[in-house]
């Protein structure tokens, strides 16, 4: 059960409690933390600078994939994300082909959504790290823009077509474990 439906069952009824998550270093709640990341191909990222910055302005008309419209940190948080950038109303155009991207993929998953991007069905993709942490690792600050994650050679399929490909941060947004309660 991901955080957007914990949330939604716990306020239909309160005795809705995980009984499994996520713990920081500390072995709490209280230090748990992910990151959701609108990425892009590290061949690509120049065509996406402005001003010598990431930015998420030139991602308007591109091919972009999330995990699933139901994701918490495949959809709902880097959605939010380009929904403030762009001042729009909602988030409901970000879903379908031909509104604010020329084409919107689901990849089932976070693997999924990373693969569309390194293999090149998207241009942008939106996954976090604690799904894809396994298959690679970032070579640099995973925690702000120009994050750079990195496929491992040996990484097992999905990947195994993609290996050694990297991608890098146009955003990282953090979420917190404990905003959930």
């Amino acid at each position: 059960m991901g955080p957007d439906s914990y949330i939604q069952a716990h306020k239909q009824n309160a005795s809705v409690e995980p009984i499994l998550t996520y713990s920081g270093k500390s072995g709490t709640l209280k230090d748990a933390q992910y990151h959701s990341y609108i990425m892009v191909p590290k061949d690509k990222v120049n065509q996406y600078k402005v001003n010598g910055k990431f930015s998420l302005e030139k991602i308007k008309g591109q091919k972009m994939s999330f995990v699933s419209n139901t994701s918490t940190s495949g959809f709902a948080i880097p959605a939010g994300a380009i929904q403030t950038s762009f001042k729009l109303k909602n988030k409901d155009d970000l879903q379908q082909s031909n509104k604010f991207f020329s084409k919107v993929l689901f990849g089932g998953s976070h693997q999924g959504s990373a693969v569309n991007l390194l293999k090149g069905d998207a241009d942008v993709a939106a996954f976090d790290d604690m799904d894809l942490v396994s298959y690679g690792k970032f070579t640099n600050d995973s925690t702000k823009a120009g994050a750079d994650f990195k496929i491992n050679a040996n990484a097992p399929a999905p990947f195994n077509h993609v290996r050694g490909k990297e991608s890098i941060a146009l955003a990282a947004i953090q979420s917190k474990m404990n905003r959930l309660r």
